[in-house]
C-alpha cells in the first residue's frame, strides 16, 4: 500500500491516496518548517515578515527549488502556525511521556 500521511494528496504523488481516504485513522503527520521571532517582537514587524514570506512564496523559482527537495511551499498565517505548533505539542507530549524520553545535554 502506498499512501500519504497528510490531510490532502501530495502534488508529488497525486495518485497516492491519503490514509484517511483508505479509511485508516492516522492524524496529519507531515513535517513543516516555520519562521519564528523572539517573544515580544512588535506585531507590526511580525506582519511585515509574514507578508514578505507570503510574497516570496509566489516566486516560481523558489517554489520549484523547494519542489526539487520534495517539499511543498505553503504559506500560512502566524495564527495558523501557532495553532499547528500547539496541536503538535499536545500530540507529542503524551508520546514523549509514555515512552519516558528525556533530553540529554
Amino acid at each position: 500500500m502506498l499512501a500519504v500521511t497528510g490531510k490532502a494528496r501530495s502534488r508529488f504523488l497525486p495518485d497516492a491516496p491519503t490514509f484517511k481516504e483508505l479509511g485508516i485513522a492516522l492524524s496529519d503527520m507531515t513535517e513543516w518548517f516555520g519562521v519564528f521571532a523572539p517573544a515580544g517582537t512588535p506585531d507590526k514587524l511580525v506582519q511585515q515578515a509574514n507578508a514578505a514570506i507570503k510574497a516570496a512564496l509566489t516566486n516560481t523559482e523558489l517554489v520549484n527549488a523547494y519542489g526539487q527537495m520534495g517539499m511543498e511551499a505553503i504559506w500560512s498565517s502566524s495564527a495558523d502556525l501557532a495553532a499547528r505548533l500547539n496541536s503538535d505539542l499536545q500530540r507529542w507530549r503524551g508520546v514523549v511521556k509514555q515512552i519516558g524520553f528525556t533530553a540529554q545535554s
